[in-house]
């Protein structure tokens, strides 16, 4: 029963139609452009900002000790007994906080300023680029077929043995 029903399904979707053999099949091709990626790579100097109260001068402890040294020298030609010494500390603590604050000077009172100066630092910077490439590519099949003589041609995306042409 099953049989019949195929039989006779696929005799009314073949009736009107014939088939004719393929003589030839071509492959079609198509270019298209492709985004290929590359690394490119360069030295670049990158602007950096640093901080002048980070720098040497901030923590001069050469101006510091000299500061102390001229404040203590200064403090002990005041005071007598035990009051020099103490006179001699003062002057000697005074003078390295002179020393501290001239040697940061460029930043006022409110802080309006920075305290940055420019820094130029070498670097390798890399980058992804693209290329465009053209590429070929397989597009389908032309299938070459003869009625009466005459030749005909059917696009398909596989090659064909025959075509069906219905009448």
């Amino acid at each position: 029963m099953k049989k019949t029903i195929i039989l006779l399904t696929s005799s009314l979707l073949l009736a009107g139609t014939i088939q004719i053999p393929v003589y030839k099949s071509v492959p079609v091709y198509k270019e298209i452009i492709i985004e290929k990626p590359y690394k490119e790579c360069t030295i670049e100097y990158i602007e950096t900002e640093k901080d002048i109260n980070d720098d040497d001068s901030r923590n001069n402890i050469a101006g510091k000790i000299v500061g102390g040294a001229i404040g203590g020298i200064i403090g002990h030609q005041f005071g007598k007994g035990t009051g020099k010494t103490a006179m001699t500390i003062l002057g000697a603590v005074t003078g390295t906080i002179i020393a501290d604050a001239a040697s940061s000077n460029t930043k006022n009172i409110n802080n309006y300023e920075t305290n940055t100066e420019k820094e130029y630092i070498k670097q390798k910077v890399c980058r992804t680029k693209y290329k465009q490439v053209k590429k070929s590519i397989q597009d389908g099949y032309i299938n070459y077929f003869r009625v009466n003589n005459k030749t005909y041609q059917k696009k398909s995306k596989y090659p064909l043995d025959f075509v069906v042409l219905k009448y």
